[in-house]
């Protein structure tokens, strides 16, 4: 039995759209906190290559780990920061890459040379700051 032309171009259409949407992250913000306290990004022994280092990896890093929840380290032995970032587990690998990337962009913008930062999107969080001194909100 034949389909009718009318239902095959309907069937196509909505198989074609299907294909055709893709899933973005949810980059829109939910929560930025900056401390007071800030470093000399001149400082090249201390702090500052510390969080340049590990803001630099954690986008990639966190979306290659499992769960996409990683905490990592400088590994400067002066620099005691220490990071957090995680995704939504829901999202595809390269989502969670780009959803981390704007995190940081954000992050990095809002909190020039603080102490310690914290950037919550929709779909994914990071935080850094001093060992110790850093609390993670949200996990999926």
């Amino acid at each position: 039995m034949a389909c009718p032309p009318r239902i095959m171009a309907v069937a196509v259409a909505v198989s074609m759209a299907m294909c055709l949407v893709r899933a973005a992250p949810d980059v829109s913000v939910e929560d930025v906190g900056c401390t007071d306290d800030t470093y000399d990004p001149r400082d090249s022994m201390m702090y500052y290559p510390g969080v340049e280092h590990v803001l630099d990896d954690m986008a990639t890093v966190t979306a290659n780990h499992p769960g996409y929840n990683f905490y990592t380290s400088a590994p400067y032995p002066l620099s005691d920061i220490i990071v957090h970032a995680n995704c939504n587990v829901t999202l595809s690998v390269r989502d969670c890459i780009t959803c981390l990337s704007t995190a940081k962009t954000i992050m990095t913008t809002k909190c020039a040379d603080k102490l310690a930062a914290r950037m919550q999107l929709k779909d994914c969080y990071m935080v850094y700051g001093p060992i110790g001194n850093i609390t993670s909100k949200r996990t999926w």
